[in-house]
């Protein structure tokens, strides 16, 4: 089972809605998950060692293409 998305800003809503659908998964097949991953495109640095933490908790296997920093805007 797996969810892959172009964007994380938010480990924990991320996770979370994994989590959930594992729940429903296991409820309606009556059996575990045996593979969970997240595929992402971009994560922001300041959430990618949360959402390790969340997905090793969790059991899920993370991909993710980079981690970027939020853009300063200023003006000129």
């Amino acid at each position: 089972m797996g969810e892959v998305t172009t964007y994380i800003g938010n480990a924990e809503e991320e996770i979370g809605k994994i989590v959930r659908r594992m729940g429903i998964v296991e409820e309606v097949y009556g059996r575990k998950v045996e593979y969970v991953f997240l595929a992402v495109e971009v994560v922001m640095e300041a959430e990618l060692g949360r959402l390790k933490e969340l997905a090793r908790k969790h059991n899920i296997q993370v991909y993710y293409g980079k981690a970027v920093s939020p853009i300063t805007l200023t003006s000129t």
